[in-house]
């Protein structure tokens, strides 16, 4: 086996960050587009909670977690449901299941929204904003 002579030179358009004050004060939008179908229940509601903590101004009512997923219908009886993918381990909750978990987290929801203008057959998709 040959011994490998590659080095690291740079990074294109990396610069690292400088300390300033506004470091660790918080975050102003925590975005969440199409991973959380990775995290169980618990998981998930754990998340949300560090999540809030770390929003900057929630007492002011402006930083904001912003989810969107995927959505499957609930149950009939309109009771939260979640199906799991088992081509990629996935969740995909129902409308009422996302707002179980947002409630268990201590998030309130402040806006919702469906997409339009996707092919049919396909899950909808919605975008929640929470505090």
């Amino acid at each position: 086996m040959r011994p490998h002579h590659a080095a690291f030179m740079d990074r294109v358009g990396y610069h690292p960050m400088q300390p300033t004050d506004e470091m660790g004060s918080g975050f102003d939008v925590i975005w969440c587009q199409w991973c959380l179908g990775h995290l169980s229940d618990i998981d998930l509601v754990a998340f949300f909670q560090r999540s809030h903590t770390a929003l900057r101004d929630k007492e002011k009512g402006k930083s904001l977690i912003v989810v969107k997923e995927n959505l499957c219908r609930d149950f009939d009886d309109g009771t939260p449901r979640t199906v799991f993918d088992d081509q990629d381990s996935s969740l995909t909750r129902s409308d009422k299941a996302w707002k179980v978990i947002f409630d268990q987290a201590g998030l309130r929801l402040v806006q919702e929204q469906v997409q339009d203008g996707l092919p049919k057959g396909l899950y909808a998709v919605k975008m929640y904003a929470l505090r």
